[in-house]
């Protein structure tokens, strides 16, 4: 654009080591695009671009997420998406001075929200699907590489589930090769809205087929962290939103396979974690959990970090406290060497510890990916993260592993993206619950006077328990 010659035009003069290094490196730079859709995925939304940019940010983070926009601003590659002006308002009033904006033509609010009704949202919003899509081809154009989707958006409500998965929908139709991913934030087991169990049941059914993979952000398990671990006396939804949201930061900040020096790809991490597409509920995890205040007094270790990842791992546990430790072997001390028949100690090597496990499993999983940031990378000790007793037997080779010298908030952090079996005693509720008022045909009147009648209730269901099945048979 700017009048130098592009890549394609140079490819038939450049050796052939050097054309494949250029597309890999173009390949690596590839810009994802950002759609918000409803309150909480407005919130965590406009988080998640904001721990992005925390501590010291890597050149090749702003170019995947961002535009420049003057000397010290940067436009995020993101649609806001609403069908009411306040949660939109919102995010654009925290944006003001801060390190990046919203593009004011990136922004679409309608006249009126959805009543919490998935049905409504996905049924009545055809004028405001596309619209949104002429935005997101808009910001396509924009981007020198294009590589991926990450759609924010509640199962719980209304706009966000519904026209959530409309949208959802819409780009995989309109973008059937590029790579798709939704973040759904599930609601607390207690309810947020009477008719949630249904709004989720139809968004996770249909987001399923659409979407390349699902990663499932529980209130429930931000709470517990709020809670247990930030000791926050009084949680708000902000504070849970922030820890939804650096937890995936964590993950989708730019980081470099362990034999590469190059940024990786969001097609190597959707192809790696959801190749089998029987497998797509993902989950994001990362330590340490520990207020602000003490970051100062902390002294970070990657063996304090990494064993109680992996013991979350294995049995499912959102937070690093609470942790079950039974049958888990004890850190192996360094062994002694006996001393010789002249009483000289020996001069052989002493015997290798024995390698770490994640102890007993609770949490099958189909596939992982690691992502370690900060210094001293080279003496982090991850084996505990691939034990094989995590994984399905039929799966090779299922831990990836991503590095990064840019720390992101402490000097040491860890964290792992999980396709597992962590989220079905969830979604097996919620099945269960939605079974319950649908076999009274509670509340069903209201999505049918938007068109959605019992066989798309009963669809949504055999998809969804066909989705529990298969975590479970792992």
């Amino acid at each position: 654009h700017d009048g130098r010659c592009s890549l394609k035009r140079l490819l038939p003069f450049l050796p052939i080591r050097s054309v494949s290094s250029h597309l890999n490196f173009e390949r690596s730079l590839m810009s994802i695009i950002c759609i918000q859709v409803g309150q909480a995925g407005n919130q965590i939304g406009v988080d998640f671009l904001s721990a992005l940019l925390e501590a010291n940010c890597d050149e090749h983070t702003f170019q995947r997420y961002f535009r420049p926009h003057g000397a010290s601003s940067h436009t995020a590659r993101a649609i806001a998406v609403d069908m009411e002006a306040k949660a939109v308002s919102g995010i654009i009033s925290r944006t003001r001075g801060a390190k990046f904006s919203y593009a004011k033509d990136r922004v679409y609010v309608h006249r009126r929200g959805a009543g919490n009704n998935w049905a409504n949202g996905y049924t009545t919003c055809t004028e405001a699907c596309e619209e949104v899509l002429t935005m997101v081809r808009a910001e396509v154009e924009l981007c020198e590489g294009h590589a991926g989707f990450l759609v924010f958006m509640s199962v719980a409500g209304g706009t966000g589930s519904g026209l959530g998965t409309r949208i959802t929908e819409q780009l995989r139709a309109t973008y059937p090769h590029t790579f798709l991913m939704n973040v759904l934030v599930w609601p607390y087991e207690a309810g947020e809205v009477i008719v949630q169990n249904y709004n989720a049941l139809m968004s996770l059914s249909r987001v399923y087929q659409a979407a390349d993979g699902l990663v499932v952000c529980a209130n429930d398990d931000a709470h517990k962290i709020c809670t247990k671990m930030l000791h926050l006396t009084h949680v708000t939804m902000l504070d849970i939103n922030k820890v939804i949201a650096r937890d995936l930061a964590h993950i989708f900040r730019c980081a470099s396979p362990i034999d590469s020096t190059r940024p990786g790809h969001i097609g190597d991490l959707v192809g790696h974690l959801c190749s089998h597409l029987d497998y797509k509920l993902l989950t994001a995890h990362a330590v340490p959990q520990m207020p602000d205040a003490h970051r100062d007094f902390t002294s970070y270790q990657w063996p304090r970090l990494l064993r109680p990842l992996a013991r979350m791992v294995a049995t499912a546990h959102p937070c690093e406290e609470g942790l079950d430790w039974a049958g888990m072997p004890s850190p192996a001390a360094a062994p002694s060497v006996p001393p010789t028949r002249h009483g000289s100690r020996s001069t052989l090597p002493p015997p290798p510890p024995p390698p770490l496990t994640a102890g007993p499993v609770r949490n099958r999983c189909v596939a992982s990916l690691a992502v370690l940031r900060g210094s001293d990378l080279d003496q982090a000790d991850y084996s505990a993260l691939t034990d094989p007793a995590l994984f399905a037997p039929w799966r090779a080779e299922p831990v990836l592993v991503w590095k990064s010298t840019h720390p992101l908030r402490h000097e040491q952090s860890a964290g792992v993206l999980l396709n597992s079996q962590y989220c079905v005693p969830r979604l097996d509720a919620i099945v269960g619950k939605a079974w319950t008022m649908f076999s009274s045909r509670a509340f069903v009147h209201q999505y049918q006077q938007y068109g959605i009648g019992e066989d798309e209730f009963l669809e949504a269901f055999a998809r969804a328990e066909q989705i529990v099945k298969a975590y479970k048979d792992l």
